[in-house]
């Protein structure tokens, strides 16, 4: 079990910053890249194939909204709906409280959109 008393398990998409997945691991949670799983450059079917029972997936690729491409049973996925101006600091803290409100939660088979004013449920 991780420190933050979560046993959640993530995997990053090569679209989100090392700083995100350095902050998640400095919160205690346990968070692997695309790249370490061997999926760089892999196309999002082959990733979600490969880790839809071990991990949430956390993206900005908003394909992962489409339930006829990504469907259940699945870890779940958190796609991040943030403008591309949006600062990475600010991008890194918005996860983090997200996950934080999120604790407690059962992720799996639930399709979260992180967006500037909220988190919702597809």
């Amino acid at each position: 079990m991780s420190s933050n008393g979560n046993t959640w398990r993530f995997l990053l998409d090569e679209n989100l910053p090392k700083s995100l997945w350095r902050a998640m691991q400095e919160a205690g949670y346990f968070v692997t890249r695309v790249k370490e799983e061997g999926l760089r450059g892999r196309p999002d079917s082959a990733v979600f194939r490969q880790v839809r029972f071990r991990a949430t997936i956390l993206t900005r690729d908003k394909d992962y909204l489409r339930t006829d491409l990504f469907p259940t049973p699945h870890s779940g996925i958190i796609v991040i709906s943030l403008p591309n101006s949006t600062p990475v600091a600010d991008l890194v803290f918005k996860v983090l409280d997200t996950l934080k409100q999120l604790t407690g939660q059962e992720l799996a088979n639930k399709v979260y959109i992180i967006e500037a004013d909220r988190v919702r449920l597809q």
